[in-house]
Protein backbone atom coordinates (compact mmCIF):
# COMPACT_ATOMS: atom_id res chain seq x y z
CA UNK A 1 0.00 0.00 0.00
CA UNK A 2 2.72 2.45 0.94
CA UNK A 3 4.75 1.66 -2.17
CA UNK A 4 1.83 2.24 -4.54
CA UNK A 5 0.94 5.50 -2.79
CA UNK A 6 4.51 6.71 -3.19
CA UNK A 7 4.51 5.71 -6.85
CA UNK A 8 1.26 7.61 -7.45
CA UNK A 9 2.72 10.66 -5.68
CA UNK A 10 5.83 10.58 -7.89
CA UNK A 11 3.77 10.19 -11.07
CA UNK A 12 1.36 12.97 -10.07
CA UNK A 13 4.16 15.37 -9.11
CA UNK A 14 5.93 14.75 -12.42
CA UNK A 15 2.72 15.35 -14.37
CA UNK A 16 2.13 18.61 -12.48
CA UNK A 17 5.71 19.76 -13.08
CA UNK A 18 5.47 18.92 -16.79
CA UNK A 19 2.15 20.77 -17.06
CA UNK A 20 3.53 23.87 -15.30
CA UNK A 21 6.63 23.82 -17.53
CA UNK A 22 4.43 23.51 -20.64
CA UNK A 23 2.24 26.45 -19.53
CA UNK A 24 5.30 28.62 -18.80
CA UNK A 25 6.81 27.64 -22.17
CA UNK A 26 3.57 28.58 -23.96
CA UNK A 27 3.45 31.95 -22.16
CA UNK A 28 7.04 32.70 -23.17
CA UNK A 29 6.23 31.86 -26.79
CA UNK A 30 3.25 34.24 -26.69
CA UNK A 31 5.40 37.03 -25.20
CA UNK A 32 8.08 36.54 -27.87
CA UNK A 33 5.46 36.69 -30.62
CA UNK A 34 4.02 39.95 -29.26
CA UNK A 35 7.49 41.49 -28.91
CA UNK A 36 8.26 40.47 -32.50
CA UNK A 37 5.18 42.41 -33.61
Amino acid sequence: MQGSALAWYVVASRMILNRDFFIIHQNLNIEVKYKAL
